[in-house]
């Protein structure tokens, strides 16, 4: 159970991309799926939320730049036969470029944040840990070793 807790304590709760924390081997012995999957959500989330703030730049830039005369393509038809695959290639290509420049600009801090979402999964375990130790007929909270395992 020390070494659980010593995990949380020094691993999961600080945050593994947090440079502050303890190094530990990269041997990691114990996982706790909950945080994982929290911390995993924020990059789905923030995926998602830069992903729209660029397509929305891309297509304001399209409409912007869109000097389609009504004479020389009358029907919307004619602009895509024409113009179509140009236009989904530089907007794969613009979509692409600033989605990796983003990624690359803000790797770090979307760790920590991601790493800050997922604190209070790992916290709850171990208080979960804490708990179910309590109850145990070994426990003493007047033991060094319990209560060093369980310092706040």
């Amino acid at each position: 159970m020390f070494w659980v807790v010593n995990w949380l304590d020094n691993y999961w709760i600080p945050g593994p991309y947090n440079p502050e924390r303890e190094k530990f081997s990269s041997d990691i012995k114990y996982r706790f799926s909950s945080g994982i999957s929290k911390h995993e959500e924020y990059h789905i989330n923030s995926f998602k939320n830069k992903s729209i703030e660029i397509i929305n730049n891309i297509l304001e830039g399209i409409k912007d730049s869109s000097n389609y005369l009504q004479e020389d393509y009358p029907c919307p038809e004619d602009i895509k036969n024409s113009e179509g695959n140009k236009i989904v290639n530089d907007f794969r290509e613009d979509f692409i470029e600033q989605y990796n420049d983003w990624v690359e600009a803000n790797k770090q801090q979307e760790e920590t944040l991601a790493d800050k979402n997922a604190r209070p999964f790992y916290e709850a375990i171990k208080q979960n840990i804490r708990n179910w130790a309590e109850r145990q007929n070994w426990y003493n909270p007047d033991d060094p070793l319990c209560s060093d395992i369980f310092k706040d």
